[in-house]
C-alpha cells in the first residue's frame, strides 16, 4: 500500500468520509478570492463574508497552506504571509497554464524558465 493511499480510500468511503469532515471540516476559499485579497481575514471574518466555504469531495484541486498568527490582533498585520501566499498561488497558476497551452505540442519548455521562454 502506497503511502497516503490508506487515507483517500477513508476519504472516498462515504461514511468515513462524511464522518471525518464531520469532525474535522475544512474550509476552502478560491484561487481568484484569494488573490483578490488586501488583508488576511481572520476565519470568521472570512465566513461572514462568505469567502470560505465547506470542502466538497468534488473539488478538483486543493493546496493545503497553514500559518501562524503574527500578532494578537491580526493574523498578518504587515501581509507577509497574504504576498507570500499570492506569490506562490500566481505562480503555480502560470505554470498550469503554460502547460495546458503546450500539452500536446512537440516543443518542451522548462517550468524553471518558462517567463522567460514566453517572452
Amino acid at each position: 500500500v502506497a503511502p497516503g493511499s490508506r487515507s483517500l480510500s477513508l476519504l472516498a468511503d462515504a461514511d468515513i468520509g462524511d464522518s471525518l469532515a464531520a469532525s474535522y471540516p475544512m474550509y476552502v476559499v478560491t484561487s481568484k478570492t484569494l488573490l483578490s485579497l488586501n488583508t488576511f481575514p481572520t476565519h470568521e471574518e472570512a465566513l461572514e463574508k462568505n469567502m470560505v466555504r465547506l470542502y466538497s469531495i468534488s473539488d478538483s484541486m486543493v493546496i493545503f497552506w497553514s500559518h501562524q498568527w503574527l500578532a494578537l490582533e491580526h493574523p498578518d498585520p504587515e501581509g507577509v504571509q497574504l504576498k507570500c501566499l499570492q506569490g506562490v498561488i500566481s505562480k503555480l497558476a502560470s505554470e498550469h497554464e503554460a502547460r495546458q497551452l503546450f500539452a500536446g505540442s512537440k516543443h518542451t519548455v522548462a517550468s524553471s524558465n518558462i517567463s522567460q521562454q514566453l517572452g
